[in-house]
């Protein structure tokens, strides 16, 4: 890794001068937008619809204002969860069963966990090894499947989804969930605002007077910004349902066949709980998910898929190994047991 890589990972982990700065900047800009938002909505409300139609303004009142707070609630939520992380104790368990790019990464993640020899499990001693774990070089921590290095927060995070700015926090394990409602309660929000301004926006056209006040050019601009910010939302948590229901995360998209993925199980709503939780009544709620039928150290895998030889490039510590096949398959297989 070049001296230039580090200086990036280096100031967006937060060791740097400009690391809160850059990581909370994003965050501080949606906040911004939310907050102004909400005004807009609430001057639209004081000054037209309560005027023509106080039916209307109730009920675009509480449709807005009840999602917006469950915006609110899951930004925050998905903001300040931990996504997910490995122990080290965890770690130093796992030693025999990680793949080590090279000998000299093995030495170093013994002599930091002062493992010894008679620890080390050998095939010639007719015990079997099963290689399913990885080695993450900058964490010198043996990381689990669906475990990867994030460089803008210098952690691993299980079952990693990606790294959203915008939030301010990795998407992984636990804070998934927070992160698909923020976009999904967030695109009916910045809708309903958007189609809320649209009939203040056709009399400021009828009347030719778009550019004759600043109110027309904030009615035009609120219209047009809702929609569009709405419409861009629900394509996000729209493609991140199609995920949740295939088993897969953002990251996993550019490497997984989904026909071949052996993470999608058999019945949808099993994926969806994996997510979720088990209790469907908090599901669409901004609380912890209940009862996560999973251990994200070992995720189930199907019988049917994880016989079929395909290749998959694992990245270990910002670089690619690709396995073989055959060691493919005898990993998958023994995943499942």
């Amino acid at each position: 890794i070049n001296a230039e890589y580090m200086g990036i990972q280096e100031m967006y982990s937060g060791r740097g001068k400009c690391g809160k700065i850059a990581i909370l900047s994003p965050l501080v800009v949606v906040l911004g937008l939310f907050g102004a938002l909400f005004y807009a909505f609430t001057d639209l409300l004081l000054s037209y619809y309560w005027a023509t139609d106080v039916f209307i303004c109730i009920l675009l009142a509480f449709l807005f204002y009840a999602n917006a707070l469950l915006t609110l609630i899951s930004l925050v939520a998905c903001s300040i969860t931990e996504p997910g992380s490995i122990s080290k104790e965890w770690s130093r368990a796992n030693f025999n069963r990680a793949i080590f790019t090279t000998p000299e990464d093995r030495t170093q993640f013994m002599e930091i966990n002062k493992i010894e020899a008679k620890d080390i499990i050998n095939e010639e001693e007719g015990q079997e090894i099963i290689k399913v774990y990885k080695y993450c070089k900058p964490c010198k921590l043996v990381i689990p499947e669906r475990t990867y290095h994030c460089f803008f927060c210098n952690r691993c995070v299980l079952k990693f989804d990606h790294h959203c700015p915008w939030v301010g926090n990795c998407v992984g394990f636990l804070n998934h969930k927070y992160f698909f409602l923020f976009c999904f309660y967030a695109s009916i929000s910045c809708t309903i605002c958007g189609f809320a301004y649209l009939p203040k926006l056709i009399v400021v056209i009828r009347d030719n007077s778009l550019l004759s006040s600043d109110n027309s050019l904030i009615v035009f601009l609120g219209c047009i910004f809702g929609i569009s910010t709405g419409v861009a939302l629900s394509f996000m948590w729209i493609l991140h349902m199609v995920n949740i229901f295939r088993n897969l995360t953002t990251i996993e998209m550019n490497y997984i066949d989904a026909k071949n993925n052996a993470f999608n199980l058999p019945k949808k709503c099993d994926n969806w709980r994996m997510v979720f939780g088990n209790d469907p009544w908090t599901w669409f709620l901004p609380i912890p998910p209940q009862s996560l039928p999973v251990d994200p150290h070992n995720f189930p895998k199907r019988d049917d898929r994880i016989k079929n030889e395909y290749q998959i490039i694992i990245p270990v510590s910002y670089t690619h190994l690709t396995l073989p096949t055959s060691e493919l398959v005898q990993i998958s297989v023994v995943a499942v047991s």
